[in-house]
């Protein structure tokens, strides 16, 4: 894969996070809180935020490990919505943690880059992982059919 294809990749992937995040707002967030049903959820368990995040995130890191597990061939697009909701429960973490610790990329106006930057790495780094597992599957599943 060449760099401009890992790039645009990225970015592709970045955008559909950014696009589903706008639509899912919508559905569970309160008007003023983003995060306002992980809050309610940890609430009403009587856990931590990052606790109920991580008991939702849990059901779609099962289906990614599950469908790589299997061996079985999955259309691109169900690979997509599952790799786009695992990025975006991670995304959902990242703001549950800076509001826990009160880092706010809104409290100074050059606070934003570093924490972007910080950021990029973060995903670049997970997604370089995600698909080197994929890729590493990929091939022992195309090598047993090909067995």
């Amino acid at each position: 894969m060449t760099p401009e294809e890992f790039n645009f990749i990225i970015d592709s992937q970045l955008n559909v996070c950014r696009d589903v995040l706008g639509t899912k707002a919508q559905e569970y967030a309160g008007p003023v809180d983003r995060l306002h049903n992980f809050k309610q959820a940890a609430h009403l368990q009587e856990i931590s935020v990052k606790e109920a995040l991580r008991g939702m995130m849990a059901k779609h890191t099962i289906s990614v490990y599950d469908m790589i597990k299997s061996g079985k061939t999955y259309p691109m697009e169900l690979w997509g919505e599952k790799i786009t909701d695992h990025i975006n429960y991670l995304l959902l973490l990242m703001a549950v943690v800076c509001e826990e610790d009160s880092t706010s990329p809104m409290d100074e106006e050059d606070a934003i880059s570093p924490i972007d930057e910080e950021l990029r790495e973060l995903f670049k780094t997970i997604f370089e992982h995600l698909m080197a597992s994929f890729n590493s599957n990929f091939n022992t599943t195309k090598e047993k059919t090909n067995a």
